[in-house]
């Protein structure tokens, strides 16, 4: 799996694989606890349209590989960006690559 095609899986199927449910039911946002700090209220916003995520209580978002690398790093686990496609590979998300792609 390369970053475009990682990027091209769902963050909130991600982390629905991980246990992380969202806050209430999402349409085009999602709201979650963060997966990689401690936080009470739900500060972790899923654009689902676009596919990226903002952490309110941290000011960072990205793609699925930036919030792999943000949870390897909080996990105290090697992140580089090889580092974060393994991990979401190794979530189950990888598996449904071939359905994304021809």
């Amino acid at each position: 799996m390369n970053c475009e095609q990682a990027k091209a899986l769902s963050i909130v199927d991600f982390l629905n694989r991980l246990g992380h449910q969202p806050t209430k039911p999402p349409t085009n946002e999602a709201w979650f606890l963060s997966p990689y700090r401690n936080e009470k209220s739900a500060c972790f916003h899923v654009h689902t349209g676009k596919n990226v995520w903002f952490d309110h209580g941290d000011g960072i978002g990205g793609s699925i590989v930036d919030l792999s690398i943000e949870i390897l790093k909080a996990r105290g686990n090697r992140h580089t960006v090889s580092d974060a496609l393994d991990f979401i590979v190794s979530t189950g998300q990888g598996i449904l690559l071939s359905k994304v792609s021809p």
